[in-house]
């Protein structure tokens, strides 16, 4: 049995993206990692035996990236569907808390995860969305996962893959008034959650994540939030893929009352540390 990292790069600090690949590889003993470069620029990596790093189309950000890195490990190993797939993406790079959650919070979760059989189970962060259960595409979705990290064994993957479904997105996503992303083929509640939640119904034009985003708002044009939405409506969708083939979603996080504390107190950290 084997352990594969597949890696969805774009901008994150090099350095510091190889230094955490090199020590999540070392503790969770990655036998490749398939890094997905969604930079337009050519990155140098030391070609070890470790890293196989190839070109990303970044036609939707980490899920095409999964996609295709998924299909070259395919092709250059001989899988068993025992083996486990580690699928991140640079997000956890320069957020403190998601790196110390991997690498220590959360070791004795993802190690028990690994050493056992895990069929129709995956580990992953999961996200209250507050808005009840709602409706996308055939599937119903409560809290579902944040895709910075998952974890399962590729005959569970089998059974959800792709991570990009065929979707005509020029229909599903729109922009009906000028600062306003609609979303369709969901119910209200999703509409009405992720609008807010991405700034396009607040008078100001600024919602939970555009405030704690390191652009102004000005800076963030249609394409963006576009962009931002496909990837919003896939994490739901690969919950929604998730629940209808039975398969059991593990929090990757702590208890609700530690996760609550170690944000607060890693979110100081990164305040004092960044002024």
């Amino acid at each position: 049995m084997s352990n594969y990292l597949i890696f969805a790069y774009y901008d994150a600090p090099l350095d510091m993206t190889l230094d955490f690949l090199n020590k999540i590889s070392l503790i969770y003993n990655i036998d490749k990692v398939i890094f997905v470069n969604n930079n337009l620029k050519p990155i140098l990596i030391d070609r070890s035996n470790l890293f196989l790093v190839i070109k990303g189309s970044n036609l939707i950000r980490e899920f095409s990236a999964w996609d295709e890195g998924y299909f070259k490990l395919k092709n250059t190993q001989k899988l068993s569907e025992f083996d486990k797939l580690f699928f991140l993406n640079d997000t956890i790079i320069t957020n403190i808390y998601l790196r110390f959650t991997i690498l220590e919070i959360s070791r004795s979760k993802i190690s028990k995860f690994i050493i056992k059989e895990s069929i129709d189970h995956v580990l992953g962060p999961i996200v209250n969305t507050r808005i009840g259960h709602f409706k996308i595409f055939d599937g119903i979705v409560g809290d579902y996962i944040a895709t910075f990290f998952l974890l399962l064994e590729v005959r569970t993957l089998n059974k959800i893959h792709p991570f990009s479904p065929n979707i005509d997105w020029g229909l599903f996503l729109n922009q009906e008034f000028s600062n306003q992303l609609f979303i369709g083929g969901v119910d209200n509640n999703y509409l009405k959650f992720y609008n807010n939640w991405l700034g396009c119904n607040s008078s100001n034009g600024i919602g939970n994540w555009k405030k704690s985003h390191k652009y102004p708002y000005n800076r963030l044009n249609f394409r963006f939030l576009y962009h931002k939405a496909q990837c919003i409506i896939l994490e739901s969708n690969f919950t929604a893929k998730c629940n209808i083939n039975n398969i059991n979603i593990i929090n990757l996080y702590p208890n609700k009352f530690l996760h609550f504390i170690f944000r607060i107190f890693f979110r100081i950290i990164h305040k004092f540390s960044s002024t």
